[in-house]
């Protein structure tokens, strides 16, 4: 079996850091004020958004699937402590979508099969 990490794209893993630096920044400044809880679940998103960078596996059906779950996640952890806003369904209802497309796909190619196949 092939390594999943064979190097790290520093143009994909950007986006990510970006939207981990910026979740930072706000959480840092007071804008945001998550729960304890919502906090590790932003991180966890934070880390598989950047994930996005390790080659060949941000390329994988595996990849987005964890990625879409990584949003339900945070937008459950977010409603779940009474802090239902538009970002936090967003976040559920397009991680959901995800999901299920991505697990469909998952299904019938394997989770190892590269999305733009």
């Amino acid at each position: 079996m092939p390594s999943l990490v064979e190097s790290v794209s520093p143009a994909e893993a950007a986006p990510g850091a970006a939207v981990a630096i910026l979740a930072a920044v706000t959480v840092g400044i007071g804008y945001y004020r998550p729960s304890p809880l919502a906090a590790v679940a932003l991180v966890l998103l934070s880390v598989v958004l950047v994930a996005r960078g390790l080659r060949p596996f941000g390329g994988t059906v595996a990849y987005h699937l964890l990625q879409a779950a990584a949003f339900v996640a945070f937008g459950l952890t977010v409603v779940a402590t009474g802090n239902v806003t538009a970002v936090a369904a967003a976040a559920v209802v397009v991680g959901g979508v995800g999901v299920l497309h991505y697990g469909w796909r998952g299904a019938r190619n394997g989770l190892l099969a590269s999305v733009s196949e």
